[in-house]
This record gives structure tokens, sequence and C-alpha cells, in this order.
């Protein structure tokens, strides 16, 4: 025990002889305000080491009471006012009130960077207007939750402000105030709308953006028609001279649809995601384009000589959209580098394959699902993807045999002879059990073994997402057999496991290395 308490000392004592300069790029990594306030109560050297080199503070997910919460509250404002230099400050729960937001504004008004803020405040409160007001020169702004008040020209004046999110507002905007965000910020490059309510849309609602943004997202939001007429069709568009991102996720309208981005000349990333469209006009410029869970019944796509990446994905009616699609491959520019063809595809045959082996021979990156009927039992003549180094392969492991899908990878190898990693994702189902579930990849990891054998520099990724019972992979005997029959049968192989821990997802990879590479 003295041992260990001497030990505990003499490190106290190193880390106080350290640089007051050094103290303070510690704590701003450390950037948790009940360990930074635990800091300030130390000595004076710590308290001039937050007061003059303490740059981040977080304020991090807790559950509190609300006596509770009220004595955190008033922790982050003692912080907050003991730093003179103070530049990112993120408040991620709790309510707020409205005295403690503006007193923390107000302090930091010329030295506040980035200020990140999810907690929910009292009604019409505008932290726009608190920037604005007090001359703030922040520069990245999220707004989680946001009540936006009424906005106008006045609460808009942020002239450093270069990102900016809005996230579930509860009250409707008009379009002139969305537009209003847009047109005044004349620094801003980075916008997200989510969850915002455009009331009053006209029939055709028309962004004009400023020179400066550069990348646009807007998800889940609304265009509410309102009390106005409602003619056949509603056309979202978009005049913009330097935007080169622009995505579009879960859009909401009472009418049909049309987006028009054609007029942006320098866009060079487009994303449809999760809702109907009509009609999609893009500009020439595009290079990459993204469709995913959406249902185009007419896409001007005649302009695509630029586009190098390519996703389309729809997990429903696949069959309706499906001549779309393949136009859409066919128009594709030579230059197509990545292509990703999701959600088992209809009549999709090794003609088209060769198609695609043959319309894109600077593919690179493939990416497919899973169709028994792709290849034919007397298929000869395979297509040759010679310079494609990725190949992604989507599974149901529930209605797929694994021996027929071994042969399946097995042809497919045949036409990547400078493949490089294949990466194979088996589609979790929850009403899955657990047992057949883990049956298939421990049976197919067998297969592979031999059957990869011939291709000793393709290195293979088995992926599936679980969100539960994590720790009983690890701790079942059979899956500790499989991993050390593996590791020591002499046959080349490795096995390497990892668990990301944010997205629950078990990685499997099996490497096949020459003899003198092992180690």
């Amino acid at each position: 025990m003295a041992e260990r308490r001497e030990r505990h000392s003499s490190s106290a004592r190193n880390i106080n002889d350290l640089p007051v300069e050094v103290i303070g790029h510690i704590l701003s990594h450390v950037r948790c305000v009940r360990l930074v306030a635990l800091a300030c109560a130390t000595c004076r050297k710590w308290r001039d080491a937050v007061k003059n080199h303490l740059y981040k503070i977080t304020c991090p997910f807790q559950v509190l009471e609300p006596w509770k919460w009220k004595k955190y509250e008033h922790t982050i404002t003692a912080v907050v006012k003991q730093t003179a230099y103070l530049q990112e400050l993120s408040v991620i729960n709790g309510e707020i009130r409205a005295d403690s937001l503006r007193v923390w504004l107000k302090h930091t008004r010329r030295t506040l960077k980035s200020f990140t803020f999810l907690s929910k405040t009292s009604r019409g409160v505008n932290i726009l207007k608190m920037l604005a007001d007090s001359k703030s020169s922040v520069e990245r702004l999220e707004w989680g939750d946001a009540n936006l008040p009424a906005l106008n020209l006045a609460y808009c004046n942020l002239p450093s402000l270069v990102l900016l999110t809005l996230d579930g507002g509860t009250r409707k905007l008009s379009i002139e105030e969305i537009q209003l965000l847009f047109s005044s910020l004349l620094k801003l490059e980075n916008a997200s709308l989510i969850n915002i309510v455009g009331n009053r849309a006209p029939s055709r609602v028309v962004f004009n953006l400023s020179s400066s943004l550069k990348t646009l997202i807007m998800k889940r939001v609304s265009l509410d028609r309102g009390d106005a007429a409602n003619p056949i069709d509603t056309t979202l568009a978009l005049c913009a001279d330097n935007l080169s991102h622009f995505s579009l996720m879960g859009l909401s309208v009472n009418e049909l649809l049309s987006v028009e981005v054609e007029q942006v000349k320098s866009l060079q990333c487009l994303i449809i995601q999760d809702f109907d469209i009509v009609r999609l006009r893009f500009a020439e410029t595009l290079q990459r384009l993204v469709i995913w869970n959406a249902s185009i019944k007419q896409m001007e796509s005649k302009n695509l000589m630029s586009l190098t990446d390519l996703t389309l994905f729809k997990e429903r009616d696949l069959r309706a959209i499906w001549p779309i699609y393949k136009i859409t491959t066919q128009e594709a520019s030579t230059k197509l580098r990545k292509l990703r063809l999701l959600g088992g595809l209809p009549t999709f045959a090794v003609e088209d394959l060769r198609t695609i082996a043959c319309r894109f021979p600077k593919l690179r990156w493939l990416a497919l699902y899973h169709q028994d009927t792709l290849f034919g039992q007397s298929e000869k003549k395979l297509p040759m993807f010679r310079q494609l180094i990725d190949l992604e392969l989507y599974v149901n492991n529930r209605v797929t045999d694994h021996e027929v899908f071994a042969g399946w990878i097995l042809k497919l190898l045949q036409c990547c002879p400078n493949l490089k990693c294949m990466a194979i994702k088996l589609e979790h189902r929850p009403s899955e059990p657990w047992a057949e579930e883990i049956e298939f990849p421990l049976k197919l990891t067998s297969v592979l073994r031999n059957l990869i054998r011939p291709y000793p520099y393709v290195q293979v990724r088995l992926t599936t997402k679980h969100p539960n019972q994590l720790n009983e992979i690890f701790s079942r005997s059979y899956w500790q057999t499989c991993v050390d029959m593996d590791l020591h049968s002499g046959n080349n192989q490795s096995v390497d496991f990892c668990v990301d821990k944010h997205y629950c997802i078990w990685l499997l990879v099996l490497r096949v290395m020459p003899a003198y590479e092992r180690p």
C-alpha cells in the first residue's frame, strides 16, 4: 500500500512538473467538463492552464435528475467563465436555460469557433440571434432540437459562419425564410437541414444558393403546400455557382416531385435517398451518383461522361424501376471506376455482366447481389474484369446454400485476374434464429479456405451485423474450435477478428498468404 501511495504521489509530481501549456493541451484532449472542473480545483497552475490553454470543452450525454442537472449547468458556466481562449464547445444533453446559454456565448464571442448544441431550450430561444447580437466569430454551428422563431436578415448576420446544421425544428419555416438562410450567410460552405418543415411551398421551389456554398444536405425535409393551389407537379430547383455535393434524403411533399439540378454546373456528387421522384435532371459535370431506395420514373441521363462512381439500390419493387437503372448503366461514362448494383436485380444475366465489363474497362470496384441464375451451367466464356481490384458481394444466408454461393464466388474469381480484396456481406434479419445465422458463415469459412487457395493474394472479408449477443460469438466452443483449426491447420491461413463497438459489427478476415510471408 505504501509503495502504491508513493508511486501515485511521484506520478502526480511528474504531471505538475509539466509546462502549463502541455497541461492545457492535455485537458483539451480530455474535454469533459467535469474533469476540467476538478482540474481547476487542484492548484493554481492547473487553473492557469484552463484559463490560457484550454481550447475544447464537451458536455457528454448523461441521465441526471432535474436538480442535479441544474448543478451541472452551473458547473459548465463556471468552467466556461474561467477560460479565456475557448474555441470549441459541445453541449449534448439536458435542458439549458436561456440565461446560461446567453452567458456562454457572450463570454466566448471573440474566441469561439465551433458550437455544438444538441440540448433542449425554452421556446423562442434563438441561438442565431444570440450569436448575431454578441457579434460572435463562430465558424461552425450545429443546432439540434432547433425551435426556430421567425427569421429576418438581422438574425442571420454571421459573416464568419462556414458550417451550419439545423436539426429537429418544430416550427414551420416558410420557403422565403429557408432561402434567407442560404443567401444571407455569405461565407457558408456546408449547410444541413434535418427535420425542417417548409411552409406555404409554391408549385416551383427555387433555392438561389450563395456562391460560397459547396455542400448542401436536406434530410427529412417536408414541403407543406398549405392552402395553396395544388398543381399536378411540384418542382425543386437549385441555382448555384460552386455547389459540389447535394444530398436529398427522405423528402416529403404532398404532390409529385421533380428535381432539377442541371443549372448547377459545378455539381460533382448527387445523392437521392428514400423518397419517390417523378423526374430527375442533373448537370453533365456529375462524378458521383447515388440512388438509394428511390423510385424514379424519368431520368435525364444523357450527359454522364464525367461519371466515375455509380450506386443503384432498391429494396422493394425493383423490377419496375430496373429498366431505368439499366439505361443509366448503359449511358454511363467509360471512365467509371466504381459501380454498385444492389437489391437483387431482376433478369440480370451474364450478358449484362459482359456488357459492364466491355463498357467500363477502367472499373476497379464492383458490388453485386448474389443471384444463382447469373452464371449458367454451360457457360464457358466468362466476362473479364482485368482492372478490377475490389469486389463486394451481398448474400441472403437464409435462402442461399453455402456450397452454391461458393461456386458463384469461384466464377467471379475467374473473371477478375487482378483482384486483391473481396468483401462478402451477409444480410441479417431480426427474425432469424441465432443458431441458423451463425451456421452459414461457419460453413462458408470452411469452404472458402480450400476455394481461394489458388488465389494467394486475395484478401477475403466476411462481415455481418448483429445487434445482440456479440459476446456469445466468441464464447461458443465450436467457434473457438473453428478459429484454432484455421490458425494451426498448416494451410497458410490466418484469421483476425475485429469488433466495431459503435455499430455492433463482427468482422472475420480470412487471408491466404504464401509460406514465405508467414511469421
